[in-house]
């Protein structure tokens, strides 16, 4: 299967940014722009390293909980 790297990074990016924008939005927050790049950056990152790492079951499901924990963080 081929993957391109540019695509799931841009995806990963910009669903992110969706999910934090409309998040801020609902709650009425106002977090800088800077730091809802920095969160889609990292999110986008870890995107890339979960195929890598080959985790399964309970680990992933760790893993993915406490990723998305820091990206709201």
């Amino acid at each position: 299967m081929i993957v391109y790297v540019e695509y799931v990074l841009f995806n990963n990016f910009i669903v992110t940014l969706m999910l934090l924008f409309s998040t801020n939005l609902l709650l009425k927050e106002k977090n800088s722009k800077i730091r809802n790049m920095f969160a889609c950056i990292f999110g986008a990152g870890m995107a890339l390293v979960y195929p890598l790492a080959n985790l399964e079951g309970i680990l992933l499901l760790m893993a993915k909980l406490f990723i998305g924990f820091l990206i709201c963080c």
